[in-house]
């Protein structure tokens, strides 16, 4: 794999799993509720913590599966490695011609694609937040359904990562960029309520990039397993 394909791969990767709505979702609500009850230094709080539980899951499950498929990788041959890559690559072409059609339910509004159930138990938590662990707590909570569509993708970016052959210090900051970059919209999301934007026209500009986010996404998904075939028959 040469070093375009790589940073390709971890680009598209980063830029998927930071497009990624329903952590954005979650968040809106968060803020629509907390800002009805406290101050909005407290509610800037209270966000932070929301958003450094995003960040632990991200750093949680990258970390474990980096060392489970360096520890995998060492004991098998290479050949083993090469059908994995491409086991990746059916998936996310697999994922890439789902996404359209079944990650935003149809019909007006933003709902995504986990049970009304669900979707009611996270307006609950959100409405019901009050410290900076519920805040934690609640992104903790509002990663974890999205993680299939996020697993492939820290598999195929950690298998890129060895492949570029960088020093454990690159390699260290690539990963820190793949978590911070994940929450940079949830960022954006807090300074914009900060300086007073309207919560209801942030919720609007997502319904109307729903299109948008379902091409980006389902493109950036099928461009991935471009990268990693090209990469294998070339090699």
């Amino acid at each position: 794999m040469n070093i375009l394909t790589g940073v390709g791969i971890l680009l598209l990767s980063m830029l998927i799993a930071a497009f990624l709505q329903l952590k954005h979702g979650v968040f809106l609500l968060f803020l629509h509720y907390t800002s009805g009850k406290f101050k909005k230094d407290k509610v800037s709080i209270l966000s932070l913590f929301y958003i450094l539980g995003v960040e632990i899951v991200i750093a949680i499950i990258f970390t474990t599966i980096y060392y489970m498929l360096d520890s995998l990788f060492a004991v098998i041959p290479a050949s083993g490695q090469t059908l994995f890559e491409w086991i990746i690559a059916g998936i996310l072409i697999g994922l890439g011609f789902i996404f359209p059609f079944c990650y935003f339910k149809k019909g007006p509004g933003t709902k995504l694609f986990i049970s009304r159930n669900l979707a009611s138990q996270f307006s609950l938590k959100a409405k019901n937040v009050k410290t900076r662990s519920d805040a934690f707590v609640l992104g903790i909570v509002s990663s974890l359904p999205e993680l299939i569509l996020i697993i492939p993708l820290i598999m195929i970016s950690i298998i890129s990562i060895t492949k570029l052959d960088g020093t454990p210090l690159s390699r260290a900051a690539i990963i820190l960029a793949f978590i911070l970059l994940n929450v940079v919209p949830l960022f954006i999301i807090q300074t914009l309520f900060y300086h007073h934007y309207n919560l209801a026209d942030l919720e609007r500009k997502r319904e109307k990039s729903k299109n948008f986010i379902r091409f980006l996404i389902s493109f950036s998904y099928i461009s991935i397993a471009i990268l990693i075939i090209a990469s294998g028959v070339l090699n």
